[in-house]
């Protein structure tokens, strides 16, 4: 299919996706002669390539954490009082904190940092949080409350598969892709917003694990589409929801993507993945 047979198509358009209006660019015929003779195009993508999809961002993940907790049981209550005793001495102390100054919302990477160094307390590096007046001290309340984190940051960023209507707004990547035959993505996010739109427009993506076994298989990020056969190659720099470590040689796999029982959205084993061998790059100042 060449540039000028690829046809418009009509996208539904969520709030908070206006974005993605550059993608019709894909049907400006000066953009499509450009990237028919230079075709090598990459995508960088963070949080916000997500937000309607119903993935929030650092902020209203933290909201909506605290609000699902408090029906937690048993322990709700007990864990919420922590994250509000956590979120206090947050806002009473952050300059203090080895963390940028002008960072003045108690987000997802805030909540994470102190966790992590509550939980770890004896690495030097988490002196700057524990040391703070009114900072909580390790426990099983502590220890629950990061568990229940990753769990919930799974949760959400597996919800788009469940709901693949959701990513409507994507599909546009699918037209770069039959202009350009490999459209390469670049994203900081754990969700599978992009793979559940590749599987709408019908496109293989490739994310370096092996779509029928869940294996680690590097070479398929070597692999070129064309605009008969296009292909997407998704490098996901902070790791994913559904890539975990298994068996006694530690081999790296992917949940073999399919329905939400298939990739384990059930609550006990997306928990036992996330926090026994998940790949994730936390959220941390570090990162």
């Amino acid at each position: 299919m060449t540039a000028n047979q690829c046809k418009p198509h009509s996208y539904h358009q969520p709030p908070g996706a206006a974005f993605f209006v550059v993608f019709a660019m894909t049907h400006s015929s000066a953009v499509q002669r450009a990237m028919v003779k230079k075709p090598n195009i990459m995508f960088l993508l963070g949080a916000g390539a997500s937000c309607a999809a119903g993935v929030p961002a650092m902020r209203q993940f933290t909201i909506d954490f605290q609000d699902a907790i408090a029906s937690y049981k048993p322990g709700g209550p007990l864990l919420r009082n922590l994250l509000a005793r956590i979120q206090v001495a947050f806002k009473g102390h952050r300059h203090r904190l080895p963390i940028p100054q002008d960072k003045t919302d108690f987000d997802l990477e805030v909540l994470y940092e102190f966790l992590h160094a509550i939980n770890r307390c004896k690495l030097p590096t988490s002196r700057p949080f524990t040391s703070l007046p009114g900072c909580p001290t390790r426990g099983r309340c502590s220890e629950l409350l990061e568990f229940s984190l990753k769990g919930y940051i799974q949760k959400r960023c597996l919800e788009p598969v469940a709901h693949p209507d959701r990513v409507e707004y994507l599909r546009p990547l699918g037209e770069f892709a039959r202009i350009c035959g490999t459209l390469n993505i670049a994203s900081l996010n754990y969700d599978a917003c992009i793979e559940t739109a590749a599987k709408l427009e019908g496109i293989p993506c490739h994310t370096g694990f092996d779509p029928s076994t869940g294996l680690w298989e590097p070479s398929l990020l070597r692999l070129r589409g064309t605009p008969n056969h296009p292909i997407f190659k998704l490098i996901k720099l902070h790791g994913s929801a559904t890539w975990y470590r298994s068996g006694s040689f530690g081999a790296y796999r992917e949940i073999v993507r399919g329905t939400p029982r298939e990739i384990g959205l059930a609550s006990g084993r997306a928990r036992t993945l996330v926090l026994e061998a998940g790949l994730l790059i936390y959220p941390r100042s570090e990162e």
